[in-house]
């Protein structure tokens, strides 16, 4: 009989195993040789105008907008072409698999990825499982690595535009329904349930999309004024009139609550 293993060894040998499937998912969905960074950028203008070459040829699957994920084993089908692509340079499977690393790296590609689709030469998609979770694991890993600063201070502008878009929908909604979203000083109002869909022809006159108006309104319906309308138990619809609801009433005091116990904890510190 072969003797028990310890704790320890199964640990060891059960992280083994998990960084051998991490290296062979790895190489599944990479498709090729990855090269150097320092290959890339020697030969960086024969790389580009290799990925020209092939936004031209292939438009579907190399799109000049975006990126679409490649399905794998793509540098085999490339083969026929790397020798009859003619660029006043031979195109060697190094600078091709280059190029091929160029396009499939930075968080396009990776969110690409998540969509669970992978395209042959002819833009035709397949489903892939395995590419949406590998996808959002490269994703983590952009966005907690060598790039997270430049990531940041991009989804930081991103978070600006969105709020000040949400600020003017929420100026919008006060000038149509003033009484339904009063400014200053004048106490807010809870908002029924289902608010969105009576807004949606109001959001179709003004071309406003759901999500931004999902923004506006998550904001409006937060801090302490918002709290108190809840702590009353009327919720108001467009046409003004207040319908009773109890759990209002009882989440609007449990956020009171919340507010007052952060107020305190930051007198005392």
């Amino acid at each position: 009989m072969e003797p028990a293993k310890s704790r320890k060894q199964i640990r060891f040998e059960r992280r083994l195993r998990k960084r051998q499937d991490e290296r062979r998912q790895a190489q599944e969905h990479f498709l090729y040789p990855r090269m150097s960074k320092a290959f890339c950028h020697q030969h960086e203008l024969e790389i580009t105008a290799i990925l020209k070459k092939l936004q031209t040829d292939f438009p579907q699957t190399f799109p000049k907008e975006g990126r679409r994920a490649l399905k794998a084993g793509i540098i085999k089908d490339l083969a026929d072409w790397r020798y009859e692509t003619s660029l006043g340079f031979p195109v060697s499977e190094e600078l091709l698999s280059a190029a091929l690393s160029v396009w499939c790296d930075g968080m396009d590609y990776f969110w690409a990825l998540t969509s669970g689709l992978r395209y042959d030469l002819a833009g035709h998609a397949t489903k892939d499982a395995r590419a949406k979770v590998y996808g959002r694991i490269r994703l983590r890993a952009f966005e907690t690595g060598a790039f997270q600063q430049d990531w940041l201070k991009h989804r930081r502008a991103r978070n600006r535009v969105a709020l000040q878009e949400a600020v003017a929908i929420i100026q919008e909604l006060q000038e149509d329904f003033p009484t339904l979203f009063p400014k200053k000083p004048a106490p807010k109002k809870a908002l029924r349930r289902g608010i969105e869909e009576e807004l949606r022809p109001w959001c179709r006159i003004h071309h406003i999309s759901c999500p931004a108006l999902q923004q506006a309104l998550s904001i409006w319906c937060s801090g302490v004024r918002y709290a108190e309308a809840l702590a009353e138990g009327l919720r108001y619809g467009l046409t003004g009139e207040p319908a009773v609801d109890p759990e209002a009433a009882r989440y609007g005091l449990l956020k009171l609550q919340h507010y007052q116990m952060q107020k305190t904890q930051k007198g005392n510190a």
